[in-house]
């Protein structure tokens, strides 16, 4: 072989390498890594069908129907509580024995009422504040949360009266359903 047909001869097999390493990269390698994809994309399809075949049907039924039921009675019981514009009195002197009952000072209660608007439902809010230590005033939230009558905790704010006490100032906003009229 001459010179000029080695020098050919190379020239050519480095082209060939050259155009094997871009048809690699251009070509092989995207729908390789588009497999492995794919695979993955397979794999994970079929754990799912797997899970959603192990599955009780059933027991997610009776579940499912067992927190509807759980829903139903505590929106009939909440409905139940609704309190008439005449109750609101009663409510706001509960709520203010069960401070008092607490060791709670009674500072202020404000009440003040939203009415309903079509199709829904109005509410009482009753805005009390009062002094003591943090214990009291969480025997006070205690005693609400363990009453029968639906008092819902709107807001609160909690500050300290003095550096040198341990004596708190609260300001509590509660709301009670009241009855459509």
């Amino acid at each position: 072989m001459t010179t000029i047909g080695a020098r050919t001869a190379a020239i050519s097999f480095g082209g060939f390498v050259a155009a094997a390493i871009v048809l690699h990269t251009a070509v092989l390698l995207p729908e390789r890594q588009r497999a492995e994809l794919l695979r993955e994309n397979l794999s994970r399809i079929t754990e799912t069908y797997i899970q959603l075949k192990a599955t009780d049907l059933s027991g997610v039924v009776t579940a499912l129907q067992s927190e509807v039921k759980y829903l139903t009675a505590k929106h009939e019981r909440i409905f139940a509580s609704a309190k008439s514009r005449e109750e609101i009195p009663g409510f706001i002197s509960r709520l203010e024995e069960r401070a008092k009952a607490a060791g709670l000072q009674i500072k202020s209660t404000t009440p003040n009422t939203v009415p309903a608007k079509q199709n829904s439902i109005g509410s009482a809010v009753v805005s009390m504040q009062v002094a003591g230590r943090f214990q009291e005033m969480i025997v006070f939230l205690k005693t609400l949360r363990n009453s029968d009558e639906m008092v819902l905790l709107d807001d609160f704010r909690i500050r300290r009266l003095s550096l040198e006490t341990d004596a708190l100032l609260a300001q509590f906003r509660f709301v009670t359903i009241l009855e459509k009229e």
